[in-house]
């Protein structure tokens, strides 16, 4: 389980936090109240299990921002602290820090995997990485792409890879007669990673970019 892992599902528990206290007092039984509830339990389960995944001697050793993160979130994915009149405000806020100190770390140790590879002559291939808060897209702690303005499409394609952790090729919610315009638009402003249609059509696939011959 990587920090970036671990920082998708603590994403999820954060706006799942936000669903839930935006939700008024005194509606224990109302159809929104109980869909927050149900969003908040699978987002704390989620958080469970990737914390499960953390080894208990994680290399490399996480820094101190790092640990008080972690501490933090088990405290959120214990159920009890989600006990009726809790503070669901200042737990949103403490669920956002921890993401943000998560996404810093894990792009920092793809960035230094990536040099040690290539320092020791190997092959090693960094794993883009989207913030959805920021609306930032990232490639080897490098920023790609930002978005300023409305881009619904193309960023449903990239919170699919982010959930994914990635995988070469996924499937967006996309009609199929809209990801061709998607693709196009995505691959606007990239320079080292690209995106392309897989052969059904209804896929998708990123890349490195290949970089330009020398002459």
């Amino acid at each position: 389980m990587s920090l970036n892992e671990l920082a998708v599902a603590a994403r999820e528990l954060r706006d799942a936090l936000r669903q839930r206290w935006s939700i008024p007092r005194g509606y224990p039984n109302s159809e929104p109240r109980q869909l927050a509830e149900h969003t908040l339990s699978a987002a704390i389960e989620r958080t469970r299990s990737a914390l499960a995944a953390i080894p208990a001697e994680p290399d490399p050793v996480p820094t101190a921002q790092v640990r008080r993160a972690i501490a933090e979130l088990r405290i959120l994915a214990d159920p009890a602290t989600m006990a009726d009149g809790a503070d669901f405000v200042g737990m949103e806020a403490i669920a956002g820090t921890a993401v943000n100190v998560l996404i810093k770390a894990g792009a920092n140790v793809a960035m230094r995997s990536t040099t040690a590879a290539g320092n020791s002559g190997t092959s090693g291939e960094p794993k883009p990485k989207y913030d959805a808060e920021s609306r930032e897209l990232l490639f080897g702690g490098s920023l790609e792409k930002r978005f300023r303005q409305n881009a619904g499409n193309q960023e449903a394609v990239l919170k699919v890879f982010e959930e994914s952790g990635w995988r070469k090729c996924i499937k967006p919610p996309l009609p199929k007669s809209q990801i061709g315009d998607t693709v196009r638009r995505l691959n606007d402003g990239l320079s080292r990673i690209r995106f392309d249609r897989d052969g059904t059509g209804k896929g998708v696939r990123w890349h490195p970019a290949i970089p330009p011959k020398r002459p």
